[in-house]
């Protein structure tokens, strides 16, 4: 499944950070948000579309 650079990071957010880091979880959703980051992100080489 293909997983957006906003989705993966929401995931993060709300699945793992969630309940055990406000701090990755604020800052993971605060990545999500930003679309100019988001594409900076995508862009970086090596980025896999897999996802376990």
């Amino acid at each position: 499944m293909e997983y957006s650079v906003a989705t993966y990071y929401r995931t993060f957010a709300e699945v793992e950070a969630h309940g055990t880091s406000p701090l990755y979880e604020d800052w993971a959703l605060g990545v999500a948000t930003e679309p100019d980051l988001l594409a900076l992100i995508a862009a970086l080489p090596g980025r896999s579309s897999r996802r376990t």
